[in-house]
């Protein structure tokens, strides 16, 4: 849902879903532990690569989702 509203405004969007395990190396760039990590977080890296982390807590509503990306 929030995907399809930033595609419906003509942003690109490239996307992924992965296990924090799989990807700690990655979250470290973040800035986020990954040994501290029990719940969904998103993080962002644009083409011009800024980094961006979602604080609010994520929910299955995608809500605080389209807080940070709209």
């Amino acid at each position: 849902m929030v995907a399809k509203k930033l595609l419906d405004t003509g942003h690109k969007l490239n996307f992924a879903v992965a296990s924090h395990k799989a990807f700690s190396h990655k979250l470290s760039d973040f800035g986020l532990e990954s040994n501290t990590i029990e719940i969904p977080v998103v993080a962002i890296r644009t083409a011009k690569e800024e980094k961006f982390v979602m604080r609010e807590e994520f929910s299955s509503d995608g809500e605080a989702l389209e807080r940070l990306l709209l």
